[in-house]
């Protein structure tokens, strides 16, 4: 695996951090994931470097801060009528998951820049205006890698998605929107999520 050497020094730096001493290259690919972004909202370029544990984040390649991995115990529910998970959201407490709804862009990124470490899944609705689902999934999640529910009683629609996904190998179900307050189905495929997870 190839790192630049402004990578690859933070890297490094995040091995020190630890105190796990330097890294060994033929060992990185294994144990650490690194993933750079900018937040529009942070106005910083950030870059975490991902323990099987832990996150060692650097902002603008400051100090280090080390973010400990928690249960994944948030559902982010991307939608333009949000009260419909009002009822869902009841639901899920007792199994200690939260649901937090929104309904713009910039919502979905502050919520995604500060629990992206605790999010069980996103449910994605297809149909919204301004910005559909299929932009949403190539905006916003098609590179997290985060399980993606699409909500929708629409297979056109649904399709449109799962390309998007499925290109990037995103894991991704289809669940009928209609339905989300009495299909078990739902239900379902939040334990089969948090079952995989626990398996890794």
């Amino acid at each position: 695996m190839y790192f630049d050497n402004d990578t690859w020094n933070l890297i490094v730096r995040a091995y020190g951090h630890l105190g796990r001493g330097y890294p060994k290259k033929a060992n990185i690919r294994r144990e650490v994931t690194v993933r750079t972004y900018e937040p529009e909202c942070v106005g910083s370029t950030i870059t975490d470097i991902e323990f099987p544990n832990c996150v060692v984040r650097f902002t603008d390649g400051d100090k280090p801060v080390t973010l400990r991995k928690q249960r994944r115990d948030i559902i982010l529910a991307i939608d333009d009528e949000p009260h419909r998970y009002l009822t869902l959201s009841r639901m899920v407490q007792k199994f200690g998951w939260t649901i937090i709804p929104v309904d713009r862009p910039a919502m979905i990124e502050a919520v995604l820049m500060m629990y992206e470490d605790r999010v069980l899944a996103v449910m994605l609705d297809h149909d919204m205006p301004g910005m559909d689902g299929k932009e949403i999934a190539e905006e916003f999640l098609r590179e997290r890698s985060l399980p993606v529910i699409i909500t929708t009683n629409s297979t056109p629609g649904a399709s449109r998605i799962h390309v998007v996904l499925d290109e990037y190998a995103v894991p991704n179900w289809t669940a009928p929107a209609m339905g989300m307050l009495r299909d078990e189905h739902w239900m379902d495929i939040l334990f089969e999520i948090e079952t995989d997870l626990e398996r890794e």
